[in-house]
């Protein structure tokens, strides 16, 4: 077995936005000397109520088949058909959620049946802030809201994010406000 070589820290960041880029969705452009910083989704977390209603017709159709007469089991296999649809919503509302940070954009892509794509140009965001409820707390996740000027939106949410204090610090550090002298990071762990 050979040794592996060793890196140094800026070789190891070198190829992780490496990796990240080969991994960048082909709905996000990159301008000339833009690099991907992070790219991410939400937690599954994030479709924790279309979940607990696909367990709810799962263990109504399972109900039905013991409690239910023979004669009954096509509304048996009805209800256990339904769910089908509805795990199949709560996985595509999951997976079709993606966030890119770029050296001098964030793009949030959202959308099973309809397309969002939303961009806001670093240089525009004035306060990040973020979010976890009690839950989000138990599974390490949370939300990040992007506060803007100058766009059509007042704010983004970043939804259910893994390590929110990670990506609000990312955030931070390559917008304007973050590279001034007077800038202050408002993170909070408080319930919404």
């Amino acid at each position: 077995m050979s040794p592996t070589p060793k890196s140094t820290p800026g070789e190891s960041t070198a190829r992780t936005e490496q990796m990240e880029e080969t991994s960048l969705p082909d709905w996000a452009t990159l301008a000339s000397g833009e690099r991907v910083v992070w790219v991410g989704q939400p937690s599954p977390y994030i479709v924790k109520k279309w979940l607990a209603i696909w367990a709810a017709v799962v263990v109504a159709g399972l109900v039905s088949f013991a409690v239910l007469p023979s004669r009954f089991r096509l509304i048996t296999r009805l209800v256990l058909l339904a769910s089908v649809p509805v795990g199949a919503w709560a996985y595509l509302r999951y997976r079709t959620v993606r966030y890119v940070l770029t050296t001098e954009k964030l793009y949030k892509k959202t959308g099973v049946t309809r397309r969002t794509l939303e961009t806001i140009r670093l240089d525009r965001i004035q306060n990040v802030a973020v979010s976890q409820s009690f839950g989000q707390r138990v599974v390490s996740c949370g939300n990040v809201e992007i506060s803007t000027a100058g766009t059509g939106t007042e704010s983004l949410v970043l939804l259910s994010v893994p390590d929110p204090q990670r990506v609000s610090g990312l955030l931070v550090n390559r917008s304007e406000f973050g590279r001034s002298s007077d800038a202050t990071d408002t993170t909070t762990e408080g319930e919404r």
